[in-house]
């Protein structure tokens, strides 16, 4: 039965495709993305993403998705940012297996996700409505933030939001001046940094450190701070997830982490090695608010705002 529903709808695309006639092709919104050539006859209103960055894109130019993955953890993980996702947003399950039928039954005309959790399922979504999936990695040697950018603009162009993507860009723009006016008044100015996520690892902790093409390594460059990690290996993911004893070569630093759960910092913490590192001797070390770094704009709003926050205390 679900096989036959979606064999029904597989009219979505080809309804929607770019050459499918000379009068729709001049009025298409059409875009290139990892799901190849996607083209819409208006812009789209009826939105499921699969991927919280595009939850976070369409939330930024003050749009609500109809339906998303993993609604629950969204909710958990970004309470307090506003705008926040509705109650009224439907939960279509995860993202690399989604539910199918409460996809359909949400009558979409458009599906966001990444390249990489849409593969297997790419054809099946295609055959409810059209299916922009962009890559969530930038090529190297690319920076998160960027790819941030580039990807917010271009949903705002399906979405006809781009002076509302454009106006909230510059605002982050402002608010980087800002908060770097603000940090190196109070000494902050090329302060060497580092900032990992902690977390309860199978022999101890996991401390995931971020590279310097990172989402939130490039803000605190942006801030007028110097980053202490800058490995080619690492660039497109924008991070590796290490030990402990990976921290030693970069003591000298300011050591920024973000508490993914408590066992994990006392694990750490409570590691010999940690107690000997030149920045826990010398009280350089700062806790900052935990945030998945979904590489999104509303994720990178409010990074800046907590190392401001935190920083300055």
């Amino acid at each position: 039965m679900m096989k036959s529903s979606l064999t029904r709808r597989r009219f979505c695309l080809s309804a929607l495709a770019c050459l499918a006639a000379p009068d729709i092709a001049r009025a298409a919104i059409c875009m290139t993305s990892a799901s190849g050539n996607t083209c819409l006859s208006q812009p789209a209103q009826r939105i499921i993403t699969l991927d919280s960055r595009h939850t976070e894109n369409l939330l930024a130019t003050g749009i609500q998705p109809v339906g998303a993955a993993a609604t629950a953890d969204y909710r958990r993980i970004m309470n307090g940012v506003e705008p926040a996702l509705s109650a009224g947003v439907v939960d279509v399950g995860l993202a690399s297996t989604p539910a199918l039928d409460v996809m359909l039954s949400l009558h979409p005309d458009l599906i966001l996700g990444n390249a990489r959790n849409t593969q297997k399922t790419l054809p099946l979504l295609q055959s409810i409505c059209p299916v922009i999936a962009f890559d969530a990695y930038p090529a190297q040697p690319g920076n998160h933030y960027d790819l941030m950018a580039t990807t917010f603009l271009n949903v705002a162009d399906v979405t006809a939001q781009r002076q509302r993507a454009t106006q909230f860009l510059a605002q982050l723009d402002n608010l980087l001046a800002q908060s770097r006016t603000q940090l190196a008044a109070a000494g902050w100015q090329n302060k060497t940094v580092v900032l990992g996520t902690i977390n309860t690892g199978i022999t101890g902790a996991d401390i995931m450190l971020f590279n310097a093409n990172s989402l939130p390594a490039t803000i605190l460059q942006r801030l007028g701070l110097r980053y202490a990690v800058n490995d080619t290996r690492y660039q497109q993911l924008g991070f590796h997830v290490t030990s402990v004893e990976a921290l030693v070569p970069l003591q000298d630093a300011h050591f920024l982490y973000m508490p993914f759960n408590p066992d994990g910092v006392k694990n750490v913490m409570n590691a010999p090695i940690w107690r000997k590192l030149h920045f826990v001797q010398q009280g350089l070390v700062t806790a900052l608010p935990y945030h998945e770094m979904y590489a999104g704009p509303l994720t990178a709003r409010q990074f800046i705002q907590d190392i401001v926050r935190v920083l300055l205390a």
